[in-house]
């Protein structure tokens, strides 16, 4: 029994010390005046909660193979012909046009470094020493495999070239309809008289003003400085919430019918890959820059939808 005891022992042990992660993250779209690397927008993102017209998608493996593959990388990559990089670890510095577009933390125990590469990843970037060296061999991309392997050989062009669009497809916003009212201008006391008293979930502060955030059956509605309606995350297919009469549960060919254009790409400020693959996000804009629609397609049918009022 004692010797059943270390056995077991010994196998925890082992495999909870082969435990290792690896996030790694890809900005598609970055601002024109923003900053050059990827870490910023993934730092300004946590912090402030929204990320402009950037976009970066996440993906995470626990290949332990794959982690001691990328770390023993990043010590070899220095013996490779080095190249200046302008993108440094500061906010805002462009240089000249250089850009660190992917990022790969690796975390093995109590250990954790990063990786950060360009959009081709045939450079790894030192931005600490503003250096890069090249890949010649495709080293980097040979040593990926699985979902890592998938998530930066996967073509998001059309996508990103769909969330460039000019002619972005706009609607009224009286399509958006909470049993069969558009809420457009309302305020919390004239909601709270029409439809019932909100719950208190959050309070948020957002550059001067102050949002309130309440729920009523299920759904999210955010007041700005506890007056104006500003948004309502809508997540339950009986709450009374609709666009242009479809509903939660409606199916996608309905949304390809009406607004083609707007479901021929994915929006793809998902954080995670595996969400943007499993959930489809669409955008409408609503005529004279009066707000906006953001509806998520899962399995063919709408999961859940965002109304924004400006």
């Amino acid at each position: 029994m004692r010797h059943l005891y270390l056995i077991l022992l010994f196998s925890y042990t082992a495999c909870f010390s082969q435990q290792a992660k690896i996030t790694a993250y890809r900005l598609l779209i970055e601002d024109d005046d923003g900053p050059c690397s990827v870490k910023i927008y993934v730092e300004e993102y946590r912090k402030l909660g929204f990320k402009g017209f950037s976009c970066y998608v996440m993906a995470e493996s626990d290949d332990e193979k794959l982690a001691e593959r990328l770390l023993s990388l990043k010590k070899k990559a220095k013996e490779w012909s080095e190249v200046p990089h302008g993108c440094g670890n500061n906010y805002g510095v462009i240089g000249a046009g250089d850009m660190i577009h992917n990022m790969i933390v690796v975390e093995k125990e109590e250990f954790r470094d990063t990786l950060f590469t360009t959009a081709d990843n045939n450079r790894i970037v030192f931005p600490e020493i503003t250096k890069a060296y090249i890949d010649e061999k495709g080293v980097f991309k040979k040593s990926l495999t699985g979902t890592l392997k998938e998530f930066f050989e996967f073509d998001f062009t059309r996508d990103v070239k769909g969330m460039r669009m000019v002619d972005f497809p706009t609607e009224n916003p009286g399509i958006a309809l909470f049993k069969g009212k558009n809420l457009e201008g309302h305020t919390k006391y004239e909601f709270e008289k029409q439809f019932g008293k909100l719950t208190l979930v959050d309070k948020v502060n957002n550059y001067g003003s102050k949002e309130f955030v309440y729920s009523l059956n299920g759904d999210i509605y955010t007041f700005e400085d506890d007056t104006k309606l500003i948004s309502v995350d809508i997540n339950n297919p009986d709450s009374g919430w609709e666009i242009d009469g479809l509903s939660i549960g409606s199916k996608q060919e309905l949304f390809s019918e009406k607004y083609p254009e707007s479901m021929s790409f994915n929006a793809i400020c998902s954080e995670s890959y595996e969400d943007y693959k499993k959930e489809q996000l669409h955008w409408l804009l609503f005529s004279e820059d009066k707000g906006s629609v953001s509806y998520w397609i899962k399995d063919g049918v709408l999961n859940r939808f965002t109304v924004f009022y400006n």
